[in-house]
């Protein structure tokens, strides 16, 4: 895995499976407007597409990514798995549960036909307490740890830098 940095937001991208750079994905959620036809980003050589899957413990667009999701496998074709990968992230809210967060996410996540091939993300741009937002992480990460087996990628912006959070706490 490489770390990454673009638009502000820092973040863990595969290593090269495709001959090409590694940093070509796509991050969708469903604020950003119209979702583009999942054959054509496959077709110009990207090698994931990031989907959001929930927020906090309810997401009323969760269905967005479950659709999406299948859209992705179906695009992916053959390459899905191999050389065509589906990641899907939390969107972390300090001061709720962690292990509440968790469980929602794999819930809507762990869809039978359509499994992200990436290990779960969770995105982190709220908060202003360290110790909190730390704690809730923790939680998050056992439950993910213990259900998954995978420790998620962390993935944020600026509020990681501010508050200096590294993976490691």
């Amino acid at each position: 895995w490489t770390l990454v940095s673009a638009g502000g937001r820092i973040g863990w991208a595969m290593p090269n499976t495709v001959k090409r750079d590694p940093l070509l994905f796509v991050d969708l959620s469903h604020p950003n407007g119209k979702t583009p036809d999942m054959r054509s980003v496959v077709a110009h050589g990207y090698m994931m597409i990031v989907l959001k899957a929930t927020q906090s413990t309810s997401y009323p667009f969760a269905d967005w990514y479950v659709k999406n999701a299948a859209r992705v496998v179906d695009a992916a074709g053959d390459r899905f798995g191999d050389t065509f990968h589906l990641a899907a992230y939390h969107y972390f809210k300090a001061g709720v549960d962690g292990t509440k967060q968790a469980r929602y996410h794999l819930k809507i996540i762990h869809q039978p036909t359509h499994r992200p091939t990436i290990r779960p993300i969770v995105d982190v741009e709220d908060g202003t307490d360290k110790k909190t937002l730390v704690a809730g992480l923790k939680a998050y990460y056992k439950t993910m740890i213990e259900e998954t087996g995978q420790v998620p990628i962390l993935y944020g912006g600026s509020l990681l830098r501010e508050l200096k959070i590294r993976g490691d706490e």
